[in-house]
């Protein structure tokens, strides 16, 4: 019986394990390509991330291979584990000696490599901007959208939502990047005022100074819209409403229709009392789930802001 890996790939008996490739390689000659990972190596989050793995370089511990390309001079170029290529190096400047990992080979065209990255499941994820332009760079190198929801396992409409970010301009880029405003909070206000919604998203930030909430999420740049229920409400009222109306009342209307909003001032027609009244109930259970739905919002801000006090006020002790 195999006991071993090699002995199980040996084994022609055995259909379920096969040796693939890897390669050791000296860490040091790893290269990157400028401008290829889309990762901010300025952002603390990242510095964190290479850190912790730097100490489990250092502590011996495993850490998954990276995959690499050799390219026409025969360079080695990481594709993914860029984080993994600096954390080992800084383990070895550290005094960590590491003469060789292991390298997983990567075997595809530009697009492959990029749609690699992308998918990049080890570790610290892209951030949404950061994926948005990856999808834009696919776009630009001639995939369509349902090409790269499908290679990247996502929806066309999230692909597509990702392209509107990675289009905006670079206002809203620098907002998104700063975390003053969240990825899809952005989307929405690009998607409703284009080239101004810079100046949009900054008025919002602007409003939330002095607040708990810091961040701009699509709760502050989406209007209330009803539950399904009470506009099935609303849309029943006004068709019973309509019902009402007689030959003679549609004829006032069509009348009344070609009047501009000056002449209409002042103008009435008479309408049956209980249908009318009936619109006014399910607007009033509206406007109350809104109130609701406000207030509701109101109190989770004040008990984070009590929190944020809170904290303030146990640092400032500790000083």
């Amino acid at each position: 019986m195999a006991t071993s890996w090699k002995s199980r790939a040996a084994d022609k008996n055995d259909p379920d394990v096969k040796k693939k490739d890897l390669y050791g390689v000296n860490p040091l000659i790893v290269e990157e390509e400028e401008g290829f990972n889309l990762r901010d190596y300025d952002d603390p989050e990242v510095i964190e991330h290479i850190e912790s793995l730097c100490q489990s370089y250092m502590a011996g511990s495993y850490v998954p291979p990276p995959i690499a390309r050799v390219d026409d001079d025969g360079r080695v170029v990481v594709i993914e584990g860029h984080c993994r290529i600096r954390a080992i190096k800084m383990a070895i400047e550290r005094g960590k000696n590491i003469p060789f990992i292991d390298v997983l080979p990567f075997r595809g065209n530009d697009a492959e490599r990029v749609q690699v990255m992308l998918r990049s499941a080890q570790g610290l994820s892209l951030k949404p901007l950061k994926i948005a332009i990856g999808y834009l760079r696919l776009r630009r190198m001639g995939h369509e959208v349902a090409e790269i929801a499908k290679s990247m396992g996502k929806s066309t409409a999230h692909v597509e939502q990702m392209l509107v970010l990675a289009n905006a301009n670079s206002d809203v880029h620098a907002l998104v990047s700063s975390g003053a405003v969240n990825a899809y909070a952005a989307i929405e206000v690009v998607r409703k005022h284009g080239e101004k919604a810079g100046a949009v998203l900054q008025d919002l930030i602007n409003g939330n100074e002095g607040k708990a909430k810091k961040v701009v999420t699509r709760s502050d740049v989406n209007e209330w819209i009803p539950p399904r229920k009470i506009i099935g409400n609303i849309y029943k009222s006004v068709d019973g409403f309509v019902d009402t109306f007689d030959k003679n009342v549609r004829v006032r209307l069509a009348e009344l229709e070609k009047l501009d909003v000056e002449e209409l001032r002042n103008k009435t027609i008479e309408v049956d009392a209980a249908s009318l009244l009936e619109i006014f109930r399910s607007w009033s259970k509206a406007d109350e789930a809104k109130k609701s739905k406000l207030e509701a919002g109101l109190k989770r801000k004040e008990k984070a802001s009590q929190m944020d006090l809170a904290g303030t006020e146990e640092g400032d002790e500790e000083k």
